[in-house]
């Protein structure tokens, strides 16, 4: 009789409802409820056939703040209240207990039985509810009514083990430099169970629950806030707090949350999260992002495919560039030196417009790198361009603008030949200085060879769409012809290719000399020094 009873609660206390669709069963509402649905389905009781017999009357939902949620019914011309919630709630609203089809005074030596109870549940990772009931006697609508004096059942304990990605995932997190805090409304050795099941507590972190949050001001939250990565038993206000605390800290804070409660702090945060499946309208609009899935793993892959993204923009116009500058000043020191022009307004407008862009797609296509999510976040003050790039183009620049004037004065001063054609070798080499640099440009630390040449097809694809575009430029007489250039021998491709392939060369001995100190460095620090 105690267990039916147990079940008839849990149903009836419920706003979850068991689906067959799709030759599937399927929980429509919050996944605690559905559990209690779904065991009462697998013990025989139909939550239809229920309410039929228990006609709801008045519904006092869940609140974060006492941790319950009840519902009153009218049986055979009785009110009958039926509650559920946080163990140590329910039980302290309890004067009685139901055993064997019987009612009986709740004294202290039971109630620490069931509380010992709760806690080996708990430290079990399990997620436990209390359920109780009583007939109503006064005014249903008041909720202290409602919960008062009731007649404990019974302990139902729900196991809902994390994926094994979750796992995978918040250990991707650790290596990105990135905090991960639980924030739970279940008790705290649940929490500490599973959060140690998932690695976010460690021996090097602690857990402290909401009243214990509470009894803090904010200066002594503050002192111990980083060293915290488990909240237990917490409110909708404590979500605030803690965003509050850590952003006073300097952090870059994303909060995820689905109830109409988690508003504030969604939007406090930096970066809202919504859960898309079951979180509500308020929180959606609250947020900047909603998941879909309502999958932790889901933001971590978000994480690393944005990491990337911003690292291919900057790859993209840390190689575009050192070519647009380059070209410039090829010209403004030709100028300046009285020289003729190297490059004509026709081969310009050649650079810019086809040979410089296809590479430049193909370096914004990069495949995500290994080692982005092994990196520290970046400085959200830091420009598109770090400090890095800037000095790599620094130093790109004057070997390109050089190269692409040798060839020129070479071919016109000491070769004598006529102007175009210095002009052409001018031209041809800027463009393989340019094309060699896409190369350099997909990362500025790891060797193109380590990557594997051919591992970016895109950018492999545009290189080569470029080089034969050049080459129907020189070799098609009518597009020579309207741009004013002349084929080259095999003897000045040789010569030209390995002018512009010193751009390549330089910067692979470089990436040696800095993976040699990024070595020695992780020896001293937790993650690798970054790309940019």
């Amino acid at each position: 009789k105690t267990i039916s009873k147990l079940i008839e609660i849990g149903v009836l206390c419920n706003n979850s409802e068991l689906k067959y669709k799709d030759n599937e069963w399927t929980v429509d509402g919050e996944v605690t409820e559905g559990a209690l649905v779904v065991l009462a389905a697998k013990a025989g009781i139909k939550k239809e056939e229920l309410h039929q017999r228990h006609k709801r009357i008045k519904e006092h939902p869940f609140d974060p703040s006492r941790k319950l949620m009840s519902t009153v019914h009218v049986v055979e011309d009785r009110k009958i209240a039926y509650v559920k919630g946080a163990p140590e709630r329910v039980l302290e609203r309890c004067s009685y207990y139901f055993t064997q089809g019987k009612v009986k005074k709740l004294d202290a030596a039971t109630k620490e039985k069931i509380m010992n109870k709760n806690s080996e549940f708990a430290s079990s990772g399990l997620r436990v509810l209390a359920l109780a009931f009583k007939e109503v006697k006064g005014d249903h609508h008041d909720i202290n009514e409602v919960e008062s004096n009731l007649c404990f059942v019974g302990l139902v304990s729900i196991r809902d083990p994390p994926q094994e990605s979750v796992k995978e995932s918040i250990e991707k997190c650790k290596m990105a430099g990135i905090k991960v805090v639980m924030i739970t409304g279940d008790s705290e050795p649940t929490a500490r169970a599973i959060s140690q099941e998932l690695g976010i507590l460690t021996k090097d972190s602690h857990s402290i629950t909401g009243p214990e949050l509470d009894s803090m001001d904010d200066e002594e939250f503050l002192k111990v806030v980083e060293n915290i990565t488990v909240y237990a038993r917490v409110t909708p206000e404590h979500k605030l707090r803690i965003v509050n605390a850590f952003q006073a800290k300097g952090h870059i804070v994303a909060m995820t949350g689905d109830g109409v409660n988690d508003a504030p702090a969604l939007k406090k945060a930096d970066i809202g999260v919504a859960m898309g499946m079951k979180g509500t309208e308020v929180a959606k609009e609250a947020a900047e992002i909603v998941l879909k899935d309502d999958n932790f793993t889901t933001i971590v892959k978000a994480v690393e495919e944005g990491r990337n993204i911003y690292s291919n923009i900057r790859r993209f116009i840390y190689y575009l560039l050192v070519g647009n500058i380059s070209e410039v000043i090829v010209l403004v020191l030709a100028v300046l030196i009285g020289a003729p022009l190297p490059l004509t307004a026709l081969m310009y407008l050649f650079l810019n417009l086809v040979t410089s862009d296809f590479p430049a797609i193909g370096l914004a296509l990069e495949k995500v790198n290994p080692r982005i999510m092994r990196q520290k976040p970046r400085d959200p003050q830091e420009g598109i361009l770090s400090d890095y790039i800037m000095l790599k183009i620094a130093q790109l620049i004057p070997l390109v603008v050089l190269g692409t004037l040798t060839t020129f004065m070479w071919f016109l001063l000491m070769k004598k030949t006529p102007l175009p054609e210095a002009q052409t070798a001018a031209f041809v080499t800027l463009i393989m200085f340019e094309l060699f640099h896409a190369y350099n440009a997909r990362s500025l630390q790891e060797s193109v060879f380590s990557i594997g040449i051919f591992s970016n097809k895109y950018l492999n694809i545009g290189v080569l769409a470029s080089f034969l575009a050049t080459l129907t430029l020189l070799y098609f007489p009518p597009a020579a012809r309207v741009f004013g250039v002349v084929p080259l021998n095999t003897s000045e491709w040789i010569s030209i290719t390995l002018m512009a392939a010193s751009i390549l060369f330089f910067m692979e001995i470089e990436k040696v000399v800095v993976s040699s100190e990024i070595k020695e460095r992780k020896k001293l620090e937790l993650y690798p020094t970054r790309e940019d």
